[in-house]
């Protein structure tokens, strides 16, 4: 399938595909592969609204830098920044030696999966549709 860096939808898609990875590596209990896929469902979600606003594609993983771009463009989303702290952490200590860190337990877990499916919502305007959380 072509894809297109330029269009928000393409963005979004992604980021929806992150999401429903992330509930199912939940529903798996392989919690540090769910965190990865948090970040990047709201990377990318981040970065689909900031591309619908007329933003210029920056190669960037930093959430709090996205989020503060989006606030510039009239979109606050700065409820979203402790979360996007601890996935920020997870992401570098769960891909790099030299870091010590726990994951979060299941129930923090739930959540950073909450929030992030309210991001995900929010920015693209979609329903999450994926599986749900095993209770």
């Amino acid at each position: 399938m072509a894809t297109d860096a330029k269009n928000p939808q393409h963005w979004f898609d992604f980021a929806s595909g992150d999401l429903t990875r992330a509930y199912r590596r939940f529903a798996e209990a392989d919690y540090v592969d769910c965190l990865f896929h948090l970040q990047q469902s709201a990377e990318k979600a981040l970065k689909g609204k900031l591309i619908a606003s007329g933003w210029k594609l920056q190669r960037t993983h930093d959430l709090s830098v996205l989020i503060v771009a989006l606030k510039t463009r009239g979109t606050d989303c700065s409820w979203f920044e402790p979360v996007a702290s601890v996935l920020a952490a997870e992401y570098v200590s769960d891909r790099y030696p030299g870091f010590d860190d726990a994951p979060p337990v299941p129930d923090e877990l739930r959540g950073f999966i909450g929030a992030t499916t309210k991001l995900f919502e929010n920015l693209t305007g979609r329903k999450y549709a994926g599986p749900p959380l095993p209770t």
